[in-house]
Parts: structure tokens; sequence; C-alpha cells
């Protein structure tokens, strides 16, 4: 029995993806490939997959001895078939790990201010998202609580004249300050469940990167390995594809947007406290309010993006399986 000719999808993507590798290893330097390349990735990924690779290679072996000695044809086409998407398999990881390093490309081709060059895109992601809740969020939040403070120490201030046990009367000359103690209460009320987000935020991409290489990725390619579970297989790619390079690219370029406004506005956001005034200092304003685009609204962007990327990629595989 002759071998079907292979699929010309496959070799369109498996050419795509060896020309990325061939650019991207022509282009990294030593300091690049050692933060945005297949050595950077999960240690627990670099040993299980390839042991996955050999037990659905011995799997398929067997099925192709089993169906010639037999004379079974299905045995010896279900073993072509899952020979074919094998190799499959194959051009999704590498063209998972081409488009990490792309992601780094990109990465390094922004401006990311006080962000170092040549590191991945969480590493960018963790500098952005610990900048915004300390630099901004945490600062903000202490001066507010000893602004606070110091005004309702000043609102305590109470002068009585009288006679006692005869009467007299009073004036609390500053009780405008509790008012004002109350206003940054209100805002500290505002800005922790904010920083609340952030922290959230970074916690979702550590745990992204510790386990989309290490447990998702493994876990879709055994699923790959049996038809009655391929699509979920597709899908779980899609997934890896989605939460680790489509995901944090979207969070660099927040990152980016970030760093360039700042620079571009150095005086909104520097100055010191000025502890008891009256009136809220315009930095602690500027700080409060940037805060609030990456706790609310930019994590919604990236999950309509990222969600999107996810279903089409999962049809894509699913189009491309044999």
């Amino acid at each position: 029995m002759h071998m079907r000719p292979p699929n010309t999808r496959l070799a369109i993507i498996a050419l795509a993806v060896f020309a990325a590798l061939s650019g991207l290893a022509s282009a990294a330097s030593n300091d690049y490939m050692a933060s945005c390349s297949v050595f950077s990735l999960s240690q627990t990924a670099a040993s299980v997959i390839p042991i996955i690779f050999m037990l659905v290679l011995v799997m398929v072996a067997l099925a192709y001895l089993v169906g010639h000695g037999l004379h079974q044809p299905s045995f010896e086409l279900w073993a072509k078939d899952e020979f074919a998407n094998l190799l499959i398999s194959a051009v999704f990881v590498i063209g998972i790990f081409a488009f990490f390093s792309l992601g780094c490309v990109v990465t390094d081709s922004l401006d990311q201010g006080a962000v170092q060059t040549s590191n991945s895109p969480f590493a960018i992601i963790y500098k952005y998202l610990d900048d915004l809740g300390n630099n901004y969020g945490m600062r903000t939040v202490n001066y507010l609580v000893t602004n606070s403070l110091n005004q309702q120490y000043k609102a305590t201030a109470f002068l009585y004249l009288g006679v006692p046990i005869f009467g007299g009367w009073g004036i609390a000359q500053n009780a405008n300050y509790k008012a004002l103690s109350q206003q940054n209460e209100l805002l500290i009320d505002l800005a922790m469940p904010a920083i609340t987000s952030i922290r959230i935020q970074r916690s979702i991409f550590v745990f992204i990167e510790q386990m989309a290489f290490a447990i998702i990725l493994p876990l879709a390619l055994i699923l790959r390995a049996f038809p009655f579970t391929r699509d979920y297989g597709n899908y779980a790619i899609a997934v890896v594809f989605g939460l680790y390079i489509v995901l944090p690219l979207t969070y660099v370029l927040f990152a980016n947007v970030h760093y360039n406004f700042v620079a571009a506005n150095p005086g909104l956001f520097t100055g010191g406290p000025s502890y008891g005034d009256a009136a809220l200092s315009d930095v602690y304003w500027y700080n409060l309010g940037i805060l609030f685009p990456q706790a609310i609204l930019f994590p919604n962007i990236a999950i309509v993006i990222t969600t999107t990327a996810i279903m089409s990629l999962s049809r894509a595989f699913r189009a491309i399986a044999v």
C-alpha cells in the first residue's frame, strides 16, 4: 500500500514556521537567545514532549506492524493517519516556539522605557505591573493614609471658654479637616481594589508562564494522539498559543503605551507629599488615575483579543487535521 501524498496545507505551514525560525536564528544574540528561545521555556515541557512523541511513534509503529502482519488495511491506514497528525503536532509545537521568539522580537522593537531589552514578554509584564502596583498604587495609598490621619488630628483642635460646672462654650476651628480626611479614605477604598486587580493579573501571568508549557501543551499533544479526543487537543494547543503568545503581547503593548506616556509627561507624576494640606496633590490624582485603565479596561480588551484568537486558531487547527 502506497503512502498518500503529503498534505499541501501542512507543507505550507511547515515552510512558514521554519522560515521564521531561520530568520530568528540569524538575527538573535546570545543574550536574546537566553531569554527568548526554547532554552527559556519550561524544563518540564522539554523533557515530557519528546517522551510523548516517542510513545505516539511506538503506538503508530505497532499498529502498522499489526495491520501489515494480519493483512488488515484499516490498521495500516489508521497508522498512516496518526503519523501524519503527529507531524502536524510537531509543526504546531515548533510554531509556538517560533511565534514566542517572534513575540520577543516585537517586544525588543518597542520602547519599554525603564524596562531592559532582550527580555521575554513576561519579564516586561512583571516590570510593568509591579511599577503600577508599587510605585503608583501603594505609594499613593501610603500617602493617603498618612494624610488622612494628619487631617483627623488637625480636626481634633477645640477651643473651650467657660467655667467648669457652670457651663461655657467652644468652637472646633478645624472641623473641616474631618471632611477632607473622609475624602482621602474614599480614595483609599477606590485604590485598593485597583491594586488588588493588578496583583491578581500578575499572579495569572506567573501561572501561565509556569503551566502553559509544563502541563497544558503536553496534555494537548496526548489528546491529539487519539482521533476521538483530537478536537480537544486542537483546542488546548490554541489555548496555549493564545495564553502564552497573544495575551502577553497585548500586555506588552499596554506597557509600551504606559511608559511612553510617562516619559512624555514627566511633570504629572513627580513631586513630594505635603501631609496635612487641605487639597490633595495633583501628583497623586494622576497616580490614581493611571491605575484604573489597567485594573478595569485593559484586561477586558485583552480577554476579547485572546478569546477571539483562541477560537479562530482552534477552527484553523481543526481544518488542518488529517
